[in-house]
């Protein structure tokens, strides 16, 4: 996914990402995480590179995210919006 934010919310969304980066770290499936700050210092990419379709829908149901969700309501709340794309590797 791709957050995009006002620039005075720079901090928050590096806030938000490193909070949440240990959560998925531990989800089981996951191969791979890359998150990406843009050029414009007001987007951040995450790529998340999962063993199965399963495995993502288990980690999206997980409660181990309950710790970060009011930072990420917060986030969305001050203005964020997000992107998503999906696809499988070839």
């Amino acid at each position: 996914p791709r957050a995009v934010f006002p620039p005075a919310l720079r901090e928050m969304a590096l806030a938000v990402a490193e909070q949440s980066d240990p959560i998925f770290r531990r989800q089981g499936g996951l191969d791979s995480l890359r998150v990406y700050l843009g050029e414009d210092e007001a987007s951040l990419v995450s790529v998340f590179v999962w063993r199965s379709k399963a495995d993502h829908e288990a980690c999206m149901q997980s409660s181990d995210f309950e710790s970060v969700s009011g930072s990420w309501n917060d986030f969305i709340a001050a203005g964020a919006t997000f992107d998503m794309w999906a696809g499988v590797p070839r």
